[in-house]
């Protein structure tokens, strides 16, 4: 009896002594970063993003990204989505957004972030490449592919010209034992002209911004070579306006046509095209046939508004009141 009575006490003495050990791990578990969520963006409508992704663990939230640039550190609109939620949308014509989004190339991620510790994040998602025309419709929702030896992906913030001028800026020094063993030697004027030199140094100027303020986004493609604009002929547009949206891309490429505007009294019936007459449907994706521009006029069905009046007269005669 005192055997099972003492092993008992053993018993309690270890659980008591192993509790705070099983506490201290169980902290570290929950401490533990979750995988690093998976994202999937389309366009809704013309200027609205669809963001889906992964469904974070409890006491986890999602937190999404617009920036100017892929390393996510140039942010245009940002937000959080709590726990259970695994999807939200942003428009990017909202002027809340901290930065202006018009005429760019933006790129959209996710990451899962703890509810009580601020610091504790994952890494970003996979990121989507969105372009932006300059009324700040959009124009194609891609994935974006990062390349290992993509100079823009570097934290610097900017990237020096092509690496391959370094050398011809180098190899001055060695025209010198030439120059000495003969003023006139043809090799000094040749390294001096050297055309190669003129090639480099223009080269550098392909990775800078046209306008001088700095590094250029990453490359979106070649300049587009067709245009489609998209004139509401009377009617406004959802933010009020009523001028012509033009869309810029490539023949061959598919793109999502305006949503319809609205007109009192009219019903909109279809986009159609001047050239073609081809008859397009709101919402939906239009294929570029060809290089050039592309007309299409709202086409509305008249008399079918809601505020039509009818007049009726007695002709000499009196309304049952006594009117005439």
């Amino acid at each position: 009896m005192k055997k099972r009575s003492m092993l008992a006490w053993l018993l309690v003495l270890t659980l008591a002594l192993l509790a705070p050990l099983l506490g201290m791990a169980g902290e570290v578990l929950a401490g533990e970063t979750p995988t690093t969520p998976d994202l999937i963006a389309t366009a809704m409508d013309s200027s609205t993003l669809y963001i889906g992704f992964s469904t974070p663990p409890e006491g986890w939230s999602t937190e999404w990204e617009v920036s100017g640039h892929p390393n996510m550190m140039v942010t245009l609109a940002c937000g959080q989505v709590p726990f259970p939620e695994d999807e939200t949308s942003v428009n990017l014509r909202d002027s809340s957004h901290p930065g202006d989004m018009r005429n760019k190339t933006v790129y959209v991620a996710v990451r899962t972030v703890s509810d009580t510790e601020w610091d504790l994040a994952t890494e970003w998602s996979n990121k989507y490449q969105v372009k932006i025309d300059q009324d700040g419709f959009i124009l194609s929702v891609d994935e974006y592919e990062e390349s290992p030896t993509d100079p823009t992906t570097t934290t610097t913030g900017a990237y020096v010209s092509d690496p391959t001028t370094t050398p011809s800026s180098t190899s001055e020094p060695t025209t010198t034992p030439t120059t000495s063993e003969s003023e006139t030697d043809p090799t000094t004027t040749e390294s001096e002209t050297d055309p190669t030199t003129t090639e480099s140094d223009s080269d550098s100027d392909d990775d800078t911004d046209p306008s001088g303020s700095g590094p250029t986004t990453p490359t979106t493609g070649p300049t587009t070579n067709s245009t489609l604009a998209f004139d509401p002929n009377g009617g406004v547009w959802g933010d009020g306006t009523s001028a012509p949206v033009t869309v810029h891309a490539n023949a061959g490429d598919e793109v999502k046509v305006p949503n319809a505007p609205e007109k009192e009294d009219d019903e909109f019936l279809y986009w159609k095209e001047s050239k073609t007459g081809a008859e397009v449907n709101p919402g939906g994706m239009y294929k570029i046939p060809e290089e050039g521009g592309f007309s299409f006029d709202a086409v509305w069905k008249s008399g079918t508004g809601k505020n039509a009046t009818a007049s009726f007269d007695p002709d000499g005669g009196k309304w049952q009141d006594g009117t005439s």
